[in-house]
């Protein structure tokens, strides 16, 4: 049995279970470098999505080394179209830290699909 002593107390005795609810990660799993609507798009459009093995839901994330500078995830109307545009940002040289991706710089793509992230 437990008991509220306190706003800010719980009290619980020593045969009481409390339920627990795991949080599940929400998508976008990839969080974009970039703030706003970014600068200089580059999009990265995949084509032929059925022959991928790509599925809706999953999210696809456009990477400059460590940096995520794009993202999207597959939707019904993608699959229906077979096809996938994903927007970039290019790093836009104001700061220090790296924004958005570096022209000449190698671009990965990795896929995301129910908790494991696999590199395309």
């Amino acid at each position: 049995m437990w008991t509220r002593s306190n706003a800010d107390d719980l009290n619980i005795g020593p045969n009481t279970s409390l339920p627990v609810t795991v949080a599940s990660i929400s998508l976008p799993y990839f969080p974009k470098i970039y703030s706003g609507f970014g600068i200089e798009h580059m999009n990265i459009n995949l084509v032929s999505l059925k022959l991928t093995g790509l599925n809706t839901g999953d999210e696809i994330g456009v990477f400059d080394g460590i940096y995520c500078v794009g993202s999207m995830v597959i939707t019904e109307n993608h699959m229906l179209d077979n096809s996938i545009s994903i927007p970039t940002s290019a790093n836009d040289s104001l700061g220090t830290a790296q924004n958005g991706y570096i022209q000449g710089h190698k671009i990965t793509l990795k896929v995301y699909r129910t908790g494991k992230v696999y590199l395309l």
